[in-house]
């Protein structure tokens, strides 16, 4: 798990880590498909990948959809903090849906760096990005 690298980071069942995300608290992170089953609909939790899927595709990395780093989050603040922050970066890229098609690595740590660090102070999803894209 070395996107977890200079993180401090709480094993708590298999690849399931707990990291404290700073302006947040703690959260549990993982492999995309095992965090899903980790966290179970009960729970009040999404799993969102911390890149997103659309930028998966569109660069060459080691990760699936599958296996990529993800981050269980309550839905209302995906929704109310991070979905716009996002969206709205990525009109830089050409919209969400569409447009752009050919993105550098180097643009998507632009946006990822952010959204991650300006518009919100998430800063621990950025350094997972970095270990993600690079």
């Amino acid at each position: 798990m070395d996107w977890l690298f200079g993180i401090h980071a709480r094993p708590i069942s298999g690849n399931i880590h707990e990291i404290t995300i700073t302006g947040y608290g703690p959260a549990d992170v993982g492999p995309y498909d095992e965090l899903r089953r980790h966290v179970g609909p009960a729970s009040g939790l999404e799993c969102h990948h911390i890149v997103e899927q659309e930028h998966l595709r569109l660069v060459p990395t080691r990760f699936t959809l599958q296996n990529a780093p993800a981050v269980a989050i309550p839905w209302s603040l995906h929704r109310r903090l991070l979905s716009p922050r996002l969206t709205a970066e990525q009109r830089y890229l050409g919209g969400r849906h569409g447009g752009r098609v050919l993105v550098v690595t180097q643009e998507l740590l632009e946006f990822y760096k952010e959204a991650y660090t300006w518009h919100t102070p998430f800063r621990e999803l950025y350094t997972i990005a970095q270990h993600v894209l690079r």
